[in-house]
């Protein structure tokens, strides 16, 4: 999911991985590679955040961030 974040003098995007299933580590979890299923949801989550950097260059930070969080 991408979130948009205003820091100082720049707007960062986020895309989100969400939390890892049960107690593994979350070090391991976000840096492993994508199975099959994930591979989906990333290419669906690139897609959405190359939408909001779309959107806050054409309409600005304030649009961007109300539309994407």
């Amino acid at each position: 999911v991408a979130n948009l974040r205003g820091e100082g003098d720049f707007v960062r995007v986020r895309v989100g991985v969400g939390r890892p299933p049960g107690t593994q580590d979350p070090a391991d979890y976000v840096l492993s590679a994508f199975g099959s299923t994930d591979r989906k949801a990333i290419d669906v989550a690139i897609v959405e955040a190359a939408d909001a950097v779309e959107m806050l260059l054409a309409q600005g930070v304030d649009a961007a961030m109300n539309h994407y969080n």
